[in-house]
């Protein structure tokens, strides 16, 4: 009996995460999906540009252009993904950016704060949703400030 009462519980409980519609999970000025070009535009030739193999997903080559404080994952010619380390740039929701506090952060997002997990002594991780979907913006605490924001796609 209560073992069945186990697996019941297992069945129901549910991690509820917050969720952003993907235009606001953007960073300002750029959308998923702009074209390689675009992003040449606004922000010139990368530092460095990668050309990788999607291993773990479709096994397709991608892109990384490397910008100062902010990493695009290009494939198929449009943004797929982004890795933000600088305050030089900010999400269009609530102009979240690396440097703020947790505070902000945590009356934004309540439930995925709720539902944070820890990577190290001074690390706190949380995930919200994008468009409902298994896709997912993580946003990375150091000593109660942001320190990195990104896009994620388990695979």
């Amino acid at each position: 009996m209560i073992l069945l009462n186990f697996i019941s519980f297992l069945l129901t409980f549910q991690i509820t995460l917050d969720n952003l519609p993907i235009e606001q999970a953007s960073i300002e000025g750029f959308e998923f999906g702009m074209s390689t070009g675009q992003i040449f535009e606004k922000l010139g030739t990368p530092n460095i540009i990668d050309t990788l193999i999607d291993e773990i997903g479709d096994g397709l080559e991608f892109q990384q252009l490397r910008y100062d404080g902010l990493t695009l994952s290009v494939k198929n010619g449009v943004i797929e993904d982004y890795d933000l380390r600088s305050e030089k740039y900010q999400l269009k929701f609530n102009s979240l950016k690396i440097g703020d506090p947790r505070s902000k952060v945590v009356s934004l997002f309540p439930n995925s704060y709720k539902n944070r997990w820890k990577s190290g002594q001074n690390t706190e991780i949380i995930d919200v949703t994008i468009n409902n979907a298994d896709y997912y913006l993580k946003i990375v605490f150091n000593d109660d400030r942001i320190t990195n924001i990104f896009t994620w796609t388990p695979s």
